[in-house]
């Protein structure tokens, strides 16, 4: 199935009753209909959309483009790059032997906005360092969650294997009131994906008739029915004919009127509807039209504004939910010394030149020191950039006129001569 079977067990520390509680999230084979469209809404169908398409891949892509950096904390408080450290290779370039980061992070993505949620098993050595990361599909997984004497455990088990909590990487889109189980986008919005998908569908049948709406054969006579099937089988013939040798005259069988019983696409407002539906994806995956290749509401002063906000509002609480969850299993949650952090620098180059002259500003006004605008991309420090700097011809305004320049002398005055 394309959806988790999730079962959560919650065991109280007072009385130690266990309560079985089933995931809200599985649906039955009813449930995967829209109603209003009678329509079958699940991954597949959704990915064939376009729209949807264009969400998941570029989502996805943006993130797994991103560099992933360990960092560490140095002797001398500076914030340098782990690249010593085994883990660093893991989350910079291949998550096991079979699986890039790339690839990884992409799945990663890919499964947050089809599921909702995305499990991976962290793989570790004899001596319990990591080793790898290992993607494990939402079926057939069951989480036990027990409470005692404040602390929260959690177990995962995948057909005979159990993780702990500790070995398991587990990315929550939207989590549900429990906070364990989760909402799936897809099911959530099924209404309005299989509308889009019922649109597609009328579009494509109105094309495959060639344009032609339902139609209606009447006689003012009294006819057998074998006499009305042969004057609509005659009439198909023309139709067809009429599309091979595009006529656009098509003759009627004697004795009978054509009328439409359907409704041409400008009636519809097809047009309108397919433009509506694009919003309507970039409502559920939280991106902005411009980003789906729909220009219409893009300008030359805007575009580069929503690009940033697709950084600020779509890519960064992705990104910022990613990094606590490897931060919180790799290291715990007293380390203070190893973090992995994403660089966001090559998705704002748009912005840089604002962002550069905006660190100078505050270094030339005496606001943050030269180390303290490195250590915001955590580059390390320089000698000497720890002292702040203010350009010299900045004085305060009370001592604009003490300047070492003397002013020149006035000419002197003409004698004053009484008027005769």
């Amino acid at each position: 199935m394309l959806f988790s079977l999730f079962n959560r067990e919650v065991r109280d520390a007072n009385d130690g009753e266990t309560i079985s509680i089933s995931n809200s999230n599985w649906l039955g084979v009813d449930e995967w209909y829209a109603k209003g469209s009678g329509i079958a809404v699940n991954e597949t169908a959704a990915m064939g959309i376009p729209a949807i398409w264009a969400a998941v891949t570029t989502i996805s892509n943006s993130i797994a483009q991103i560099p992933l950096h360990l960092y560490e904390t140095s002797d001398t408080g500076e914030t340098v790059k782990a690249t010593k450290n085994g883990l660093y290779t893991i989350l910079h370039d291949s998550v096991n032997d079979v699986t890039t980061s790339y690839q990884w992070r992409k799945w990663l993505v890919s499964r947050l906005l089809l599921e909702g949620r995305a499990i991976t098993a962290i793989m570790r050595d004899r001596s319990g360092r990591v080793a790898g990361f290992l993607p494990l599909p939402l079926t057939d997984i069951k989480i036990t969650e027990t409470v005692r004497g404040g602390k929260v455990a959690r177990t995962y088990r995948h057909g005979s294997t159990t993780y702990l909590h500790s070995e398991v990487l587990d990315f929550i889109l939207q989590p549900m009131t429990d906070g364990t189980t989760h909402y799936n986008p897809i099911t959530s919005n099924r209404e309005s994906i299989g509308l889009i998908i019922g649109a597609e569908r009328f579009a494509a049948t109105w094309f495959a008739n060639g344009g032609v709406p339902p139609l209606q054969l009447r006689t003012t006579t009294t006819g057998s029915p074998a006499a009305m099937e042969r004057a609509a089988d005659d009439f198909a013939s023309f139709l067809n004919l009429g599309r091979e040798r595009r006529r656009t005259v098509v003759p009627v069988p004697a004795g009978f009127e054509l009328s439409s019983i359907g409704t041409d696409p400008d009636k519809a407002q097809m047009l309108e509807l397919r433009k509506f539906q694009i919003c309507e994806v970039a409502r559920i995956f939280n991106i902005s039209p411009s980003m789906l290749q729909d220009l219409t509401t893009g300008t030359y002063s805007n575009t580069e504004q929503q690009a940033l906000s697709y950084v600020q509002n779509t890519i960064a609480p992705l990104v910022k939910m990613i990094e606590q969850e490897l931060n919180l299993k790799l290291f715990g949650v007293r380390n203070k010394k190893n973090w992995a952090e994403h660089n966001l620098d090559g998705l704002k180059r748009g912005d840089f030149k604002n962002r550069m002259d905006g660190l100078a500003r505050a270094v030339n006004s005496g606001l943050i020191s030269p180390n303290e605008g490195r250590a915001l991309d955590n580059r390390p420090s320089m000698e000497g950039g720890d002292q702040l700097f203010i350009q010299g011809a900045t004085v305060p305004l009370t001592m604009a006129g003490q300047v070492n320049v003397k002013p020149a002398a006035p000419d002197a005055e003409p004698p004053f001569e009484p008027s005769a």
